[in-house]
Protein backbone atom coordinates (compact mmCIF):
# COMPACT_ATOMS: atom_id res chain seq x y z
CA UNK A 1 0.00 0.00 0.00
CA UNK A 2 2.90 2.37 0.70
CA UNK A 3 3.95 2.20 -2.96
CA UNK A 4 0.45 3.16 -4.07
CA UNK A 5 0.40 6.11 -1.67
CA UNK A 6 3.79 7.25 -2.95
CA UNK A 7 2.53 6.97 -6.54
CA UNK A 8 -0.48 9.10 -5.61
CA UNK A 9 1.77 11.68 -3.94
CA UNK A 10 4.01 11.89 -7.00
CA UNK A 11 1.05 12.08 -9.37
CA UNK A 12 -0.36 14.93 -7.30
CA UNK A 13 2.99 16.72 -7.53
CA UNK A 14 2.79 16.42 -11.32
CA UNK A 15 -0.59 18.17 -11.30
CA UNK A 16 0.75 20.76 -8.86
CA UNK A 17 3.67 21.63 -11.15
CA UNK A 18 1.37 21.72 -14.19
CA UNK A 19 -0.92 24.13 -12.38
CA UNK A 20 2.02 26.24 -11.23
CA UNK A 21 3.41 26.43 -14.76
CA UNK A 22 0.23 28.00 -16.15
CA UNK A 23 1.04 31.43 -17.51
CA UNK A 24 4.74 30.98 -16.79
CA UNK A 25 5.83 28.94 -19.81
CA UNK A 26 5.45 29.87 -23.45
CA UNK A 27 5.68 26.36 -24.85
CA UNK A 28 3.95 23.45 -23.17
CA UNK A 29 5.50 21.15 -25.77
CA UNK A 30 8.97 22.34 -24.78
CA UNK A 31 8.23 21.81 -21.11
CA UNK A 32 6.90 18.30 -21.74
CA UNK A 33 9.91 17.44 -23.90
CA UNK A 34 12.24 18.29 -21.02
CA UNK A 35 9.88 16.38 -18.74
CA UNK A 36 10.33 13.21 -20.80
CA UNK A 37 14.07 13.80 -20.99
CA UNK A 38 14.17 14.02 -17.19
CA UNK A 39 12.06 10.87 -16.88
CA UNK A 40 14.40 9.06 -19.26
CA UNK A 41 17.47 10.12 -17.28
CA UNK A 42 15.84 9.00 -14.02
CA UNK A 43 14.94 5.65 -15.58
CA UNK A 44 18.49 5.23 -16.88
CA UNK A 45 19.91 5.89 -13.43
CA UNK A 46 17.77 3.09 -11.99
CA UNK A 47 18.71 0.55 -14.67
CA UNK A 48 21.13 -2.08 -13.46
CA UNK A 49 21.97 -2.87 -17.09
CA UNK A 50 20.68 -1.92 -20.52
CA UNK A 51 19.38 -5.34 -21.49
CA UNK A 52 15.66 -5.80 -22.07
CA UNK A 53 13.16 -8.48 -22.99
CA UNK A 54 10.37 -8.42 -25.55
CA UNK A 55 7.75 -7.50 -22.94
CA UNK A 56 9.66 -4.46 -21.70
CA UNK A 57 10.27 -3.29 -25.28
CA UNK A 58 6.73 -3.81 -26.56
CA UNK A 59 4.98 -2.47 -23.46
CA UNK A 60 7.45 0.39 -23.08
CA UNK A 61 7.27 1.56 -26.68
CA UNK A 62 3.48 1.31 -26.66
CA UNK A 63 3.28 3.31 -23.45
CA UNK A 64 5.66 5.93 -24.84
CA UNK A 65 3.61 6.39 -28.00
CA UNK A 66 0.40 6.61 -25.97
CA UNK A 67 1.87 9.19 -23.60
CA UNK A 68 2.37 11.61 -26.46
CA UNK A 69 -0.70 10.46 -28.36
CA UNK A 70 -2.86 11.09 -25.31
CA UNK A 71 -1.44 14.59 -25.00
CA UNK A 72 -2.15 15.37 -28.65
CA UNK A 73 -5.69 14.05 -28.30
CA UNK A 74 -6.21 16.07 -25.12
CA UNK A 75 -5.14 19.28 -26.84
CA UNK A 76 -7.36 18.51 -29.84
CA UNK A 77 -10.38 17.75 -27.65
CA UNK A 78 -9.90 20.86 -25.52
CA UNK A 79 -10.15 22.95 -28.68
CA UNK A 80 -13.14 20.99 -29.95
CA UNK A 81 -15.09 20.07 -26.82
CA UNK A 82 -13.71 22.31 -24.08
CA UNK A 83 -11.55 21.60 -21.06
CA UNK A 84 -14.30 20.23 -18.79
CA UNK A 85 -15.48 17.44 -21.07
CA UNK A 86 -11.94 16.60 -22.15
CA UNK A 87 -10.77 16.35 -18.54
CA UNK A 88 -13.72 14.11 -17.72
CA UNK A 89 -12.86 11.62 -20.46
CA UNK A 90 -9.21 11.71 -19.41
CA UNK A 91 -10.23 10.79 -15.86
CA UNK A 92 -12.59 8.09 -17.10
CA UNK A 93 -9.67 6.42 -18.85
CA UNK A 94 -9.36 4.42 -15.62
CA UNK A 95 -12.14 2.24 -17.05
CA UNK A 96 -9.64 0.68 -19.47
CA UNK A 97 -7.24 -0.74 -16.83
CA UNK A 98 -10.26 -2.05 -14.93
CA UNK A 99 -11.49 -3.85 -18.06
CA UNK A 100 -7.98 -5.22 -18.61
CA UNK A 101 -7.83 -6.43 -15.02
CA UNK A 102 -11.14 -8.29 -15.25
CA UNK A 103 -10.98 -9.81 -18.71
CA UNK A 104 -7.24 -10.29 -19.23
CA UNK A 105 -6.00 -10.98 -15.72
CA UNK A 106 -9.15 -12.49 -14.19
CA UNK A 107 -9.17 -10.14 -11.20
CA UNK A 108 -12.79 -10.37 -10.14
CA UNK A 109 -13.98 -7.86 -7.52
CA UNK A 110 -16.26 -8.69 -4.63
CA UNK A 111 -19.74 -7.14 -4.59
CA UNK A 112 -18.57 -4.39 -2.23
CA UNK A 113 -15.50 -3.66 -4.34
CA UNK A 114 -17.58 -3.52 -7.51
CA UNK A 115 -19.94 -1.07 -5.82
CA UNK A 116 -16.92 0.99 -4.77
CA UNK A 117 -15.55 1.08 -8.32
CA UNK A 118 -18.92 2.17 -9.72
CA UNK A 119 -19.26 4.82 -7.01
CA UNK A 120 -15.74 6.08 -7.75
CA UNK A 121 -16.54 6.47 -11.45
CA UNK A 122 -19.83 8.20 -10.67
CA UNK A 123 -18.03 10.57 -8.29
CA UNK A 124 -15.50 11.46 -10.99
CA UNK A 125 -18.31 12.24 -13.42
CA UNK A 126 -20.18 14.21 -10.76
CA UNK A 127 -17.13 16.34 -9.96
CA UNK A 128 -16.25 17.04 -13.59
CA UNK A 129 -19.65 17.81 -15.11
CA UNK A 130 -20.86 21.36 -14.63
CA UNK A 131 -24.29 22.79 -15.19
CA UNK A 132 -24.48 24.77 -18.40
CA UNK A 133 -21.39 23.14 -19.91
CA UNK A 134 -21.86 21.35 -23.18
CA UNK A 135 -21.74 17.60 -22.95
CA UNK A 136 -21.63 14.83 -25.45
CA UNK A 137 -19.61 12.04 -26.93
CA UNK A 138 -17.53 11.79 -30.05
CA UNK A 139 -14.87 9.67 -31.65
CA UNK A 140 -12.09 11.98 -30.50
CA UNK A 141 -13.27 11.78 -26.88
CA UNK A 142 -13.45 7.99 -27.07
CA UNK A 143 -9.93 7.92 -28.50
CA UNK A 144 -8.77 10.19 -25.67
CA UNK A 145 -10.28 7.86 -23.08
CA UNK A 146 -8.81 4.80 -24.79
CA UNK A 147 -5.33 6.30 -25.22
CA UNK A 148 -5.00 7.46 -21.62
CA UNK A 149 -6.53 4.31 -20.20
CA UNK A 150 -4.43 1.95 -22.30
CA UNK A 151 -1.32 3.93 -21.45
CA UNK A 152 -2.02 3.45 -17.74
CA UNK A 153 -2.82 -0.22 -18.30
CA UNK A 154 0.62 -0.85 -19.81
CA UNK A 155 2.05 -0.87 -16.29
CA UNK A 156 -0.14 -3.85 -15.41
CA UNK A 157 0.45 -5.57 -18.74
CA UNK A 158 4.19 -5.38 -18.20
CA UNK A 159 3.89 -6.40 -14.55
CA UNK A 160 2.03 -9.52 -15.67
CA UNK A 161 3.99 -10.36 -18.82
CA UNK A 162 7.46 -9.02 -18.09
CA UNK A 163 10.31 -9.78 -15.74
CA UNK A 164 10.57 -7.53 -12.65
CA UNK A 165 14.32 -7.24 -13.25
CA UNK A 166 13.47 -5.18 -16.35
CA UNK A 167 11.26 -2.64 -14.56
CA UNK A 168 13.81 0.09 -15.12
CA UNK A 169 14.27 -0.79 -18.78
CA UNK A 170 10.51 -0.80 -19.34
CA UNK A 171 10.21 2.75 -18.03
CA UNK A 172 13.37 3.84 -19.86
CA UNK A 173 11.95 2.61 -23.17
CA UNK A 174 8.57 4.22 -22.45
CA UNK A 175 9.93 7.65 -21.62
CA UNK A 176 12.61 7.53 -24.32
CA UNK A 177 9.94 6.84 -26.95
CA UNK A 178 7.83 9.66 -25.54
CA UNK A 179 10.90 11.91 -25.66
CA UNK A 180 11.53 11.01 -29.30
CA UNK A 181 7.96 11.84 -30.33
CA UNK A 182 8.06 15.06 -28.29
CA UNK A 183 11.29 16.21 -29.93
CA UNK A 184 9.74 15.61 -33.35
CA UNK A 185 6.70 17.70 -32.34
CA UNK A 186 8.96 20.41 -30.97
CA UNK A 187 10.87 20.62 -34.24
CA UNK A 188 7.83 20.37 -36.50
CA UNK A 189 5.93 23.13 -34.72
CA UNK A 190 9.11 25.12 -34.01
CA UNK A 191 8.17 25.68 -30.40
CA UNK A 192 10.52 27.55 -28.12
CA UNK A 193 12.55 26.04 -25.32
CA UNK A 194 13.62 28.65 -22.80
CA UNK A 195 15.03 28.35 -19.30
CA UNK A 196 11.52 28.38 -17.83
CA UNK A 197 10.36 25.49 -19.98
CA UNK A 198 13.48 23.56 -18.99
CA UNK A 199 13.06 24.34 -15.29
CA UNK A 200 9.41 23.35 -15.14
CA UNK A 201 10.16 20.33 -17.32
CA UNK A 202 12.68 19.03 -14.80
CA UNK A 203 10.32 19.77 -11.91
CA UNK A 204 7.61 17.88 -13.76
CA UNK A 205 9.75 14.97 -14.87
CA UNK A 206 11.03 13.84 -11.47
CA UNK A 207 7.62 13.16 -9.86
CA UNK A 208 6.28 11.96 -13.21
CA UNK A 209 8.91 9.23 -13.34
CA UNK A 210 8.45 8.16 -9.75
CA UNK A 211 4.66 8.06 -10.03
CA UNK A 212 5.05 5.42 -12.75
CA UNK A 213 7.75 3.58 -10.84
CA UNK A 214 5.79 3.40 -7.59
CA UNK A 215 2.60 2.43 -9.41
CA UNK A 216 4.51 -0.42 -11.03
CA UNK A 217 5.64 -1.58 -7.59
CA UNK A 218 2.12 -1.21 -6.18
CA UNK A 219 0.69 -3.46 -8.89
CA UNK A 220 2.92 -6.27 -7.65
CA UNK A 221 1.06 -6.28 -4.33
CA UNK A 222 -2.41 -4.90 -5.07
CA UNK A 223 -4.87 -6.16 -7.66
CA UNK A 224 -5.08 -3.78 -10.61
CA UNK A 225 -8.86 -3.64 -10.35
CA UNK A 226 -8.43 -1.96 -6.95
CA UNK A 227 -5.12 -0.14 -7.46
CA UNK A 228 -6.14 1.85 -10.54
CA UNK A 229 -9.41 3.35 -9.29
CA UNK A 230 -7.84 4.12 -5.91
CA UNK A 231 -4.87 5.74 -7.66
CA UNK A 232 -7.23 7.86 -9.74
CA UNK A 233 -9.70 9.01 -7.11
CA UNK A 234 -7.20 9.56 -4.30
CA UNK A 235 -5.15 11.73 -6.64
CA UNK A 236 -8.29 13.79 -7.27
CA UNK A 237 -8.76 14.27 -3.52
CA UNK A 238 -5.13 15.30 -2.97
CA UNK A 239 -5.23 17.74 -5.90
CA UNK A 240 -8.49 19.21 -4.60
CA UNK A 241 -7.02 19.67 -1.12
CA UNK A 242 -3.91 21.28 -2.63
CA UNK A 243 -6.13 23.64 -4.59
CA UNK A 244 -7.92 24.61 -1.40
CA UNK A 245 -4.73 25.04 0.61
CA UNK A 246 -2.49 26.73 -1.95
CA UNK A 247 -4.81 28.56 -4.32
CA UNK A 248 -7.63 29.06 -1.81
CA UNK A 249 -10.20 27.48 -4.07
CA UNK A 250 -13.69 27.53 -2.62
CA UNK A 251 -15.15 24.27 -1.35
CA UNK A 252 -18.61 24.01 -2.82
CA UNK A 253 -21.32 21.62 -1.73
CA UNK A 254 -20.74 19.74 -4.96
CA UNK A 255 -17.02 19.35 -4.24
CA UNK A 256 -17.72 18.17 -0.71
CA UNK A 257 -20.33 15.68 -1.92
CA UNK A 258 -18.02 14.38 -4.64
CA UNK A 259 -15.15 13.93 -2.23
CA UNK A 260 -17.48 12.19 0.20
CA UNK A 261 -18.48 9.79 -2.55
CA UNK A 262 -14.83 9.13 -3.34
CA UNK A 263 -13.98 8.41 0.30
CA UNK A 264 -16.91 6.00 0.54
CA UNK A 265 -15.83 4.31 -2.68
CA UNK A 266 -12.32 3.82 -1.27
CA UNK A 267 -13.74 2.21 1.85
CA UNK A 268 -15.84 -0.14 -0.27
CA UNK A 269 -12.93 -1.04 -2.55
CA UNK A 270 -10.91 -2.11 0.48
CA UNK A 271 -13.61 -4.50 1.68
CA UNK A 272 -13.21 -8.15 0.79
Amino acid sequence: MIDLLLAIACSSCVSLVMRWSEGKVNSETGMLTVNYLTCSICALLFCTDLGFDSASFLCGSTMGALLVGGLVLLQFNIRRHGVILSSLYTRLGVIIPIVFAVFLFQEWPSAAQLLGIVLALMSVIFLNVRRGEKSGIGWSLILLLAANGTCDAMNKVFEAAGDPMYNGQFLLIAFSCALLFSVVRLLVFRDSLSFREALFGVMLGIPNYFSSRFLLYALQDIDAIIAYPMYSVLTIIVITLLGIGIWHERVTKKTAAGMGGILLSIALMNMQ
